[in-house]
């Protein structure tokens, strides 16, 4: 689900840019944003905000739900709330790409976008 996610997301990314410098830029900015919260301190990932932000965050709730599963031997259901925010992330992303696109990208015969 992450990876359909962040596919998604480059994707709808480079749909709405104009150039490939941009589309880069601004998914580096992104993907660094995302995993800013896998570098907080474990003493700021304690509480019910760091536990939040863990949660809203596909790739930091993907990442711990694996853990719990692989490191941990928990069962695949019993954390199975963590794969909330990245399945949410995986289908927005997955029905904005063909409505975007869509709507964005007008390619025809002979002609430049």
């Amino acid at each position: 689900m992450v990876a359909v996610s962040l596919a998604s997301l480059g994707v709808l990314i480079s749909i709405l840019s104009r150039s490939n410098r941009v589309s880069h830029s601004v998914s580096l900015f992104l993907l660094l944003a995302l995993f800013a919260p896998t570098q907080l301190p474990s003493s700021a990932q304690k509480g019910w905000a760091g536990d939040l932000l863990l949660r809203l965050n596909p790739i930091t709730a993907g990442e711990y739900y694996l853990g719990t599963v692989v490191v941990d031997s928990h069962s695949w259901g019993d954390d199975v709330s963590w794969l909330f925010s990245p399945l949410v992330a995986a289908v927005v992303f997955a029905i904005a790409v063909p409505v975007l696109g869509a709507r964005f990208l007008r390619l025809g015969p002979g002609r430049t976008p």
